[in-house]
């Protein structure tokens, strides 16, 4: 059976016979120096090259994928060399200080953490280790985007489209500190619900108030009993009107405005 390995580079990737797996050609296909490559397996494991550029047959696994690395060379413009690194990105971890009610995030001071992974790397479960690993404990954390919504493993989250996109800002949370920001949120929520029905029984008092009093009572004043010499002339352009009967209105809404 002829043996066959998937190389890639970048957005690159080919598949080669055991005997056409040399730094020779490599070098050739994906523009690097041929003196300084050498490969990784998808446990992050280096193989090397023989002196004369070939690779042992017993260190590659058929049908594996092996990540070439090594310098770019001359001939390769810069396009071609930033399309070819691998994909890093940047976490923002909060620290552990206590949330506060005027942030909208878990917590208003963060670390930043970038990673290096390459695009079979490139799931939740893998971006995880990888931040823990960064971070040096093995505190558990939770992945979450600008809007606190966890971020979970599925077909959507795997392989580099979801992680490339550098306008969305993912968040590494440890999972306990997530914990109680949700709950003082519930909480927080929980009493906004319970001050309704004291709004609904001020309510209930207007309404029960308004019924029991008496109707206002509108009447024309006369003229000659105002004093004023320009509500007596008979240019006047507007009419004056007494209102009886507002003061049991405003004695019921004074507890509600005072």
């Amino acid at each position: 059976m002829e043996m066959m390995y998937v190389v890639f580079r970048g957005n690159k990737r080919i598949s080669l016979r055991g005997e056409d797996l040399t730094t020779g050609k490599i070098a050739m296909i994906f523009q690097v120096r041929a003196d300084s490559i050498y490969l990784t397996d998808d446990h992050n494991r280096a193989v090397l090259p023989l002196p004369n550029g070939a690779f042992e047959s017993q260190d590659l696994l058929m049908s594996s994928h092996y990540e070439v690395h090594g310098e770019s060379s001359a001939s390769e413009g810069e396009a071609s060399t930033s399309g070819q690194t691998p994909i890093r990105f940047a976490f923002r971890r909060p620290s552990n200080s206590t949330p506060t009610a005027s942030t909208n995030h878990p917590s208003s001071r963060a670390k930043t953490v970038t990673i290096k992974f390459s695009e079979f790397e490139a799931s939740v479960n893998n971006i995880k280790a990888k931040v823990t690993e960064a971070l040096g404990h093995d505190e558990p954390i939770v992945l979450i985007d600008s809007h606190q919504n966890e971020i979970m493993d599925c077909e959507g989250t795997r392989g580099p489209a979801f992680w490339k996109q550098h306008a969305r800002k993912i968040y590494a949370v440890p999972e306990e500190q997530l914990q109680r920001h949700r709950g003082k949120r519930r909480r927080e929520s929980r009493q906004s619900d319970t001050s309704l029905p004291e709004v609904f029984d001020q309510i209930e008092e207007v309404v029960l108030a308004s019924q029991g009093l008496q109707e206002a009572l509108f009447r024309a004043m006369a003229r000659e009993q105002l004093l004023c010499p320009k509500c007596r002339t008979d240019d006047t352009d507007f009419q004056l009107q007494a209102v009886l009967g507002l003061e049991d209105a405003v004695a019921a809404l004074h507890n509600f405005v005072s």
